[in-house]
């Protein structure tokens, strides 16, 4: 029986967005966009290397674009990337803040086939709004229910700190009364603009009762999940996948996919802000198999602190961009040291 295996790219087309978010990671960097023709052109290169894998490793390989910003509903041929992508057998996605979205726009997008649309939402609507802009709730909620209107999947996603965990419940509920089919939770980043809400991040203990909450929470007409790495550690079972020193799962840094900028610049994510190459200069297939950082993420040993250490690496590995975000404030930058929420590392060592 042939392993599967999907690759995916999260592709931020563009750094312009309509909106200021308090806790976004981005730099404002003001990034060169790469035009049309040239994306088009990568993804028949990308379809080589899946290929390419497939054949040379005997695999069932599929591949994703999860297309993002910025507000990628800004670029003028957001829809002929879709048409593209989906033209080319790839699975797609996208990821928005939902205020662009009316009528017009959610039924393009069904004509376009894609898998899901991923719209942030960050709490009650007071919450919401002091977070990502006054009136940003509402267009944000209109989106959702054009998409609901026009049958296109629709996953809320919800930033967790201090400002709004309290509100898990609730948005929850407020998701489905919108349309939303899932609701996912992640972590706040301390960078970029990100960094200004240090404070608001959750202690572990205070994580850990959330993703406990998230765990068990049961609302009709939407499923409450989270993929973050550090969920594991309140699995009741121990993973029955664990490999030891091999990873399979957890962080996606460095294992199943890559973060590609609007100017083509390549990153292990993109929270995880360090340059690992350009797609415009060496082939993806070169960065994926060569580069000494992402060699460093899938090496157990390479790890300092205590993840070096876990026998939950290989389903976890913590957030990289977390821990190296918070090595950076403590001016000691290291990707690879431990994830400063870690679930496991709050309880005692017998």
């Amino acid at each position: 029986m042939r392993q599967s295996y999907d690759y995916f790219i999260q592709w931020h087309l563009t750094d312009r967005c309509n909106l200021a978010c308090r806790h976004c990671y981005q730099q404002g960097v003001g990034y060169i966009e790469m035009p049309t023709g040239q994306i088009l052109s990568f993804m028949d290169d990308h379809r080589d290397m899946l290929d390419g894998w497939a054949s040379d490793y005997d695999l069932d390989v599929t591949g994703s674009y999860q297309f993002t910003g910025g507000e990628p509903l800004l670029r003028d041929d957001i829809f002929d990337i879709l048409d593209a992508a989906r033209a080319a057998n790839f699975k797609t996605f996208l990821m928005t803040n939902g205020t662009m979205i009316d009528a017009a726009v959610a039924e393009r997008l069904a004509h376009t086939g894609v898998e899901a649309v991923q719209i942030s939402l960050e709490g009650i609507p007071s919450t919401h709004d002091y977070i990502r802009g006054s009136g940003s709730f509402a267009r944000t909620a209109e989106g959702f229910r054009a998409l609901a209107e026009a049958d296109v999947d629709a996953t809320a996603n919800v930033t967790l700190s201090r400002k709004n965990v309290d509100q898990i419940e609730k948005v929850t509920r407020l998701a489905a009364e919108v349309g939303a089919k899932r609701i996912g939770f992640g972590r706040l980043v301390p960078e970029g603009r990100g960094l200004d809400m240090i404070n608001e991040m959750l202690s572990a203990d205070e994580l850990a009762e959330a993703f406990n909450l998230i765990k068990s929470l049961r609302v009709d007409g939407i499923a409450a999940i989270t993929r973050d790495p550090l969920s594991c550690s309140i699995n009741d079972d121990p993973d029955p996948y664990s490999c030891g020193s091999t990873a399979v799962a957890g962080c996606a840094a460095g294992l199943s996919g890559v973060t590609i900028l609007p100017d083509g610049t390549v990153m292990p994510c993109r929270r995880l802000n360090i340059a690992i190459g350009n797609i415009n200069e060496t082939p993806l297939r070169e960065i994926w198999a060569t580069n000494p950082i992402l060699e460093d993420l899938r090496d157990k040993s390479a790890y300092t602190g205590k993840c070096g250490d876990c026998d939950s690496w290989d389903v976890c590995r913590g957030c990289r961009a977390i821990a190296y975000a918070a090595s950076l404030t403590a001016g000691t930058p290291d990707y690879l040291s431990d994830d400063p929420q870690c679930l496991k590392a709050r309880i005692p060592t017998p």
